[in-house]
């Protein structure tokens, strides 16, 4: 059991990187399970649930500094 909840967090953290909206759910979805469940299996789902959303975070911190930051250089207007 604790092999595939290990192999579905790593599945959560690369959605996290590549799937943004896939993985935000699936990190609810671990903080559903870790309230649900008890013992070592809570530690693993809540685990996969902070470093997700830590994930998250700052993957959308990263992409709104890079994406404010980009210069598309001097603004050309086409006048009739």
């Amino acid at each position: 059991m604790r092999v595939l909840i290990v192999v579905q967090g790593a599945v959560t953290l690369l959605a996290c990187l590549f799937l943004f909206p896939l993985g935000a759910a699936m990190v609810l979805t671990n903080g559903v399970l870790a309230v649900a469940t008890r013992g070592a299996d809570r530690r693993l789902f809540a685990g996969i649930a902070i470093a997700g959303a830590l994930l998250c975070i700052v993957l959308a911190l990263v992409l709104s500094a890079v994406s404010t930051s980009s210069n598309l250089g001097p603004v050309v207007r086409l006048e009739d």
